[in-house]
């Protein structure tokens, strides 16, 4: 199977964010990319879907503290009545 190699603007396109935030999580090493130039890089599309897979993942955590912390918000009020 052969890899396929984006660019930045078509990662962003792909996760539809913006260039900008393409270069900020590939700093962070949150994206793996690899730099063949001064401001050129290259991303295989496996690892935009390991990381998309990493967002989502994490935002589906956040979501779910969210909900876990108004539930006890709830029942703290309840009780309080």
């Amino acid at each position: 199977m052969e890899n396929r190699y984006l660019n930045v603007k078509e990662v962003a396109a792909e996760l539809n964010i913006s260039d900008t935030s393409v270069y900020r999580h590939l700093a962070s090493g949150k994206l793996i990319g690899y730099k063949v130039g001064p401001r050129l890089w290259r991303i295989r599309m496996e690892d935009v879907h390991a990381f998309a897979e990493a967002v989502s993942m994490a935002r589906g955590v956040e979501l779910w503290e969210i909900r876990q912390q108004k539930v006890e918000e709830t029942r703290k009020g309840e009780q309080k009545r």
